[in-house]
């Protein structure tokens, strides 16, 4: 809350000092510091820092250091912003130990191609889950472009939010909203009615 409130006034500082006051983009500085409070405790990777293509392709084709997971959120983050440079990947069938990158795959290929079989694959690895228990599965669908069957995912695991869930489902809604604004207000002005 308190760094939300320092970027805010430093935002409004410079837009007073630099152009006439727009309350929109006080909010939009808002929205955005709100992202990065939520998303500042969660992975090693980070979408709020913007999508570069030439690093992405360094730490995905193995050219710079990086672990797994943070292979996974990289290519999870080129498919939310629809970069079709790693479709060479959807027909890789990963080491054994590197489940989320199977999962990565699997969304990437939806958000990509529009996989139904994708999509189909990363919910049926989650269902193998109980209900309120923290999954890869609800990490990687946050990346996801798809508003039906991973909210419905999302929901059935609401009423056990508490915690590390809690805190997975609360950054599940910091990433839609970051990588989807305009889907992720739609989505919001509906499920308000």
């Amino acid at each position: 809350m308190f760094r939300c409130t320092i970027l805010s006034a430093l935002f409004l500082f410079a837009s007073c000092r630099t152009t006439t006051f727009d309350p929109s983009e006080l909010q939009e500085a808002n929205r955005q510091a709100r992202a990065f409070d939520i998303l500042a405790f969660g992975d090693d990777y980070l979408p709020r820092y913007g999508y570069d293509r030439k690093h992405a392709r360094r730490v995905i084709r193995g050219i710079t250091e990086s672990t797994l997971r943070d292979q996974a959120l990289i290519l999870s983050h080129a498919g939310a912003v629809g970069d079709a440079q790693f479709l060479d990947l959807v027909s890789m069938v990963p080491e054994a130990d590197a489940d989320i990158l199977q999962l990565a795959i699997w969304g990437y290929d939806y958000n990509i191609t529009g996989n139904e079989e994708a999509l189909d694959a990363l919910l049926e690895s989650e269902a193998r889950h109980f209900d309120g228990e923290d999954s890869d599965e609800l990490l990687i669908s946050s990346y996801m472009n798809e508003w039906e069957l991973t909210i419905e995912m999302v929901k059935r695991h609401e009423p056990y939010a508490d915690g590390t869930l809690g805190f997975a489902i609360g950054s599940f809604w910091a990433r839609r909203e970051f990588l989807f604004h305009e889907k992720y207000a739609a989505f919001m002005d509906r499920a308000k009615q």
